[in-house]
């Protein structure tokens, strides 16, 4: 089912990103940009959106009065707010406890925040997450599981999901640590990278005991790549 997202930003840099990126990242995802939150008003009272993001800067934390609900109340849509982290005004507790509310700090990666509204779309039970490929493998990230070709299953954590989806994107080129930080956990700037390397060893020993060499996780130094070899039937 296709989802009506609103993005509020003057910039129009982030729109055109978005849409260049939705082909690889999104599934039936139709965009429109507001330039401001009053202009986003006025039409939302019409045209319902499954979702909004929006540019701190364009916003005031007076506009979240109780007349405009919209970004706190569950059941009329979440919303995603592109925040300043030095200067956010989105610190409420509130905000953070909602399971219809995400913050995305600048900058980041597209991949980041499309991960964020796949996350948002789940909480609601909604799957808006293509299935995919990784060679002969298929991939369904909503039913968090790996299927081999010959039908074999492998149940997957949310994080191992994450990560296999980065690696599907790439094909079985390396992917940095740095930037794997950044897509699965939103971290950047981070030196300690033995929490990835923990659920990378993991996710390789996973996919040894069940498929073999058929599927392996290869490094080289501050990188990590996905294999795969068809199974001989």
């Amino acid at each position: 089912m296709s989802k009506n997202i609103a993005l509020i930003d003057k910039d129009l840099t982030l729109y055109s990103a978005l849409l260049e990126q939705d082909n690889l990242y999104a599934s039936n995802y139709f965009w429109k940009n507001f330039e401001s939150y009053e202009l986003f008003c006025h039409l939302s009272r019409t045209k319902p959106f499954d979702l909004v993001i929006l540019n701190e800067s364009t916003l005031n934390v007076e506009q979240l009065a109780p007349d405009h609900t919209i970004f706190l109340n569950s059941s009329i849509c979440p919303i995603i707010i592109l925040s300043n982290s030095n200067e956010s005004k989105f610190t409420d507790p509130k905000y953070a406890q909602s399971t219809y509310f995400k913050i995305v700090q600048k900058p980041f990666r597209i991949m980041t925040l499309l991960s964020r509204m796949g996350e948002l779309f789940e909480n609601q039970g909604i799957s808006t997450i293509q299935n995919l490929r990784i060679g002969h493998f298929l991939l369904k990230p909503f039913e968090k599981v790996l299927i081999g070709n010959y039908e074999e299953k492998l149940n997957l954590t949310d994080i191992e999901v994450k990560i296999l989806r980065i690696f599907s994107a790439n094909g079985n080129g390396f992917v940095k640590k740095e930037i794997l930080m950044e897509e699965v956990w939103g971290i950047k700037n981070f030196l300690d990278t033995h929490t990835l390397e923990t659920h990378i060893y993991r996710l390789r020993k996973k996919l040894r005991t069940q498929f073999e060499k058929h599927l392996v996780i290869k490094s080289k130094p501050g990188a990590y790549a996905i294999d795969y070899k068809k199974r001989e039937i």
